[in-house]
């Protein structure tokens, strides 16, 4: 059955029946808009992200993995500020051919990442289209005075990342059929590729710990370290030997440069690039556990890339609205 054939307040009927009524929300969908109880301290946090076929999937993808990645790159902004996820708002657009069972495994993804952070999801729209949109966006809250944010990393702190990087590039090219490979390894990057994890956990224990500035890596390891940078009015220094690689980088990479160049700038990781002063560092323990050192944070402009001891700019990677950006599954 086409969504067509259903109709679209049936449709909205389905997809809102089974989503659960957290705590904080007053009045969910139903009505001209959701009342949530606002944060009793503290300051709100927003964001958004959207879903377009044949830019961030294809349209052979499977709709629960879709819904569920879309609302980690959501929690993923909220870990990557220190703060809590709470309400997301869901907005589809969808051909009137779209199946009921297609936005039904949609909804169950996004359900499934809410249920599992604690989100509560309190409406959205619904509207038809050529292609299909999907968009969050979400409400979160965090102490002001702890908030992890790009603008506040300073001379002399340590650039750390929370994990090895590259697997969900390479997931990406297994996915889209441009690599041929089986096993573990394989099986690994697909993982990261279509069910990544938000930090979020991590992200508030660095918060509290005294950690200065983070960004998640949605766009590749050298895009946020050039954002880190330009908002802080700073250079960031990364060492190519301390850089961190997924072994499944190695299914794909010949040599240890294109290795490199999988951990810089594989995009849709949402793992935390973050900058931490010393004095802060030798006090985290067992909060750092799997993170790794890769560069330094300088008086200076802009990011670097140490290597062979040689220091040059970096390159920064996808850019949207560059040329290419509109390829299926484009990171």
């Amino acid at each position: 059955m086409s969504i067509k054939d259903l109709g679209e307040f049936p449709l909205i009927a389905l997809l809102t029946a089974e989503l659960e009524k957290g705590p904080g929300v007053l009045l969910g969908p139903g009505d001209d808009a959701a009342m949530v109880q606002s944060p009793a301290s503290g300051a709100t946090l927003l964001t958004c992200d959207v879903s377009v076929e044949g830019v961030h999937f294809l349209p052979s993808a499977d709709p629960f993995d879709i819904g569920y990645k879309l609302m980690t790159a959501n929690i993923s902004d909220i870990a990557a500020m220190g703060g809590t996820p709470l309400y997301a708002l869901i907005t589809l657009v969808l051909p009137a051919a779209t199946k009921v069972s297609w936005v039904d495994l949609l909804y169950n993804g996004i359900r499934s990442c809410a249920r599992e952070y604690g989100v509560s999801v309190v409406g959205g729209d619904v509207s038809g289209g050529s292609s299909i949109v999907v968009s969050a966006t979400l409400m979160g809250s965090v102490d002001p005075n702890r908030a992890l944010m790009r603008s506040a990393a300073k001379p002399g702190d340590v650039v750390m990342v929370s994990g090895k990087l590259g697997a969900a590039q390479v997931g990406l090219e297994i996915h889209s059929g441009k690599v041929s490979a089986s096993g573990p390894l394989a099986q690994a990057a697909l993982c990261r590729h279509l069910r990544p994890v938000p930090r979020l956990d991590l992200a508030q224990s660095l918060a509290d710990a005294g950690c200065r500035s983070a960004n998640d890596i949605s766009d590749g390891l050298a895009s946020e370290a050039w954002e880190i940078a330009e908002a802080s009015g700073v250079a960031i220094c990364i060492d190519a030997s301390l850089m961190p690689v997924h072994p499944s980088v190695s299914l794909v990479a010949g040599n240890s440069e294109s290795a490199l160049a999988y951990a810089l700038y594989s995009g849709e990781e949402y793992e935390l690039v973050f900058t931490i002063p010393p004095s802060v560092l030798e006090a985290c323990g067992d909060v750092l556990e799997g993170c790794v050192r890769i560069g330094t944070v300088l008086a200076g402009r802009g990011a670097y890339l140490l290597s062979d001891g040689v220091t040059r700019p970096l390159g920064r990677g996808h850019v949207h609205f560059a040329d290419g950006d509109a390829t299926p599954d484009k990171e």
